[in-house]
């Protein structure tokens, strides 16, 4: 039921043939069926959608459909070259990887929502492109390592993501770029640009305008699959993807999660979203005994992105996915950054630069409205931020680091805005295209693929083009997404302004583990590589109370911990 693909490119002229113990691994993974053309040779798991090239050599792997929604054609016309990609890139979305091969060479795209995961690797005079990059190691083709620099990176500036990995050896296409290979040359060329969207004008009412990317796009997932499970939250954003999957998938079902101790209870706005829409809804425990602090979710990938408190709500997803016959996994992931829920003053600088200084005004009452701040605040703030002016680099968290390894940190500076007047647009551009951190590692995809709809271009594409003031209109967040939907959804989601927390869960879970915790983070890789600060960790240990935020921290670094040491436990390689 995954989608996973390797696909292996030669420097000869002939497919290649894949090393035994590789096709093995790959067929234990269900990557049975095979795809031979030219130097290259596809291995795709029985449920993959691949469409040939007409009149080509290669294949489109994954979901695609035509602006319209509709499935695509079975054959695509597209030459091999940029001029073609950016043409499907342009007419076409969905959760795909184009694989070609013309006279310039080979080329690989990857489309603008990087639904489908992809990784790169090099070895042996052979290239590979696959979801699958710990095969690679695992099998001893690639002989990579762990990148100490960038995991402290991923310790300090956990929302930035490159196309360098914290396993060297493995690099990541990023979505919307173009790989391309030819002889012994390698080239990257970004495609698809969110400021062509995000300094466009936009035409039309902007609630209007998203309820038609919205539907059409949801619609189109909800054909795709017979029975989606889709995890709601109670929020706005799940129970838009809810209700938009709904209209067309008719075998979905809803399922919650009852609250620890301590955290606010999600399920009665969660029964009031499956009582509109007419879907089954089950409600689930998480149980702390769920959660294994050194058990990785990510241990075969190359980013320790994994959450670890997430394994407890991903098993209930998981065993009530197989007791129903799930075919995908839906949730509203990435709906705050997408949906541009900024709590800062930069819409009203944004609307001051394009609309004068009325506009601005009506803009910052908004925001101290949404902010529960005084008119005089956000005034305040407006003009602190026009005196000081300019992008800032991103703030490292330093938090529990090494005094030696923070010193090696070196923050990093935002791209300028394509359009510097829009300093709000170019803080809402990163939001969406940093998401993707914060959507891997679960446990479900053992089961069936995993679906955040709303990162799909479409989407992406219209709410950029939305000034970023319109989504704070009337001092509501996310205003134009709660109007597109506003008679599809139950009145109480919509006047919603609460957002659901883990805050007492993580708390009990790190008072249960605190003596494993002070093994991990005193005691472990990272600790021996010299990125923490052992004392300060052993005093937060100490606390019998601590923050919630430095419960998040602890359990961050946990995750981290936990990761290296899977990938250093492979005896396969010698790290």
């Amino acid at each position: 039921m995954t989608r996973d693909y390797l696909l292996c490119l030669s420097a000869g002229g002939s497919p290649p043939h894949l090393d035994p113990p590789l096709e093995h691994a790959l067929a234990s993974c269900g990557c049975v069926r095979r795809f031979a053309a030219g130097n290259m040779l596809l291995s795709v798991g029985e449920v993959v959608p691949v469409r040939s090239l007409k009149g080509g050599v290669g294949w489109i792997v994954g979901d695609l459909f035509d602006r319209a929604g509709d499935p695509a054609p079975e054959e695509i016309a597209i030459a091999a070259a940029a001029s073609g990609a950016k043409r499907l890139i342009d007419s076409m979305w969905g959760s795909y990887l184009l694989f070609a091969a013309g006279d310039a060479g080979f080329e690989a795209l990857r489309d603008p929502s990087g639904g489908l995961a992809c990784y790169h690797a090099e070895a042996g005079g052979k290239h590979y492109f696959t979801s699958l990059p710990h095969l690679l190691v695992d099998c001893g083709l690639v002989a990579a390592g762990l990148d100490w620099a960038m995991i402290l990176h991923s310790l300090t500036q956990r929302p930035e993501r490159l196309s360098r990995t914290q396993v060297r050896g493995v690099d990541e296409p990023i979505a919307g770029t173009r790989f391309t290979v030819t002889g012994r040359n390698i080239a990257s060329e970004q495609l698809w640009d969110p400021w062509a969207f995000a300094s466009r004008p936009f035409d039309g009412a902007p609630a209007e305008g998203l309820r038609d990317a919205l539907g059409s796009t949801l619609e189109a997932w909800g054909r795709t699959f017979r029975r989606p499970l889709i995890e709601i939250s109670g929020g706005l954003d799940s129970a838009i993807v809810a209700a938009g999957l709904g209209a067309s998938a008719p075998g979905a079902s809803l399922i919650t999660f009852a609250p620890a101790p301590g955290d606010p209870d999600e399920t009665l706005y969660a029964r009031a979203i499956a009582d509109r829409l007419g879907l089954p809804l089950t409600i689930a425990k998480p149980r702390l005994e769920d959660v294994d602090l050194e058990r990785s979710l990510s241990a075969n990938l190359p980013r320790p992105n994994a959450r670890a408190f997430t394994q407890a709500a991903d098993r209930k997803s998981l065993e009530l996915g197989r007791a129903i016959g799930a075919d995908a996994f839906f949730s509203g992931d990435g709906g705050d950054d997408m949906f541009c829920y900024l709590r800062t003053i930069l819409p009203a600088i944004d609307r001051l630069h394009v609309e004068g200084v009325r506009g601005m005004a009506s803009t910052a009452l908004d925001i101290a409205r949404m902010t529960h701040a005084t008119l005089w605040d956000a005034f305040s703030r407006v003009a602190r931020r026009l005196i000081h002016g300019g992008p800032s680099a991103s703030r490292a968290d330093l938090r529990f680091i090494a005094a030696e390894a923070a010193s090696s940190c070196v923050a990093m500076q935002p791209d300028p805005p394509r359009d510097p007047r829009l300093p709000g647009k170019a803080d809402h551009v990163r939001a969406v295209m940093t998401i993707h951190n914060y959507l891997e590692g679960h446990s479900r995809t053992q089961q069936a693929p995993i679906v955040s709809p709303l990162l799909s271009q479409p989407i992406v594409e219209c709410s950029l083009a939305i000034p970023t003031w319109a989504w704070c209109e009337g001092g509501r967040n996310r205003a134009v997404a709660r109007a597109a939907f506003r008679d599809r959804l139950p009145q109480m989601v919509l006047d919603r302004r609460s957002k659901g927390r883990f805050d007492g869960f993580c708390a009990a879970l790190l008072d249960a583990n605190r003596g494993l915790l002070r093994s991990m983070l005193l005691d472990g890789h990272l600790a021996r590589q010299g990125l923490l600060d052992r004392p300060a960790i052993d005093a937060a240990l100490a606390n019998p109370f601590p923050p919630a935020d430095v419960v998040s921290r602890l359990l961050i670094l946990a995750d981290v911990e936990s990761w290296a040491a899977s990938w250093l436990a492979r005896p396969a390689q010698r790290f």
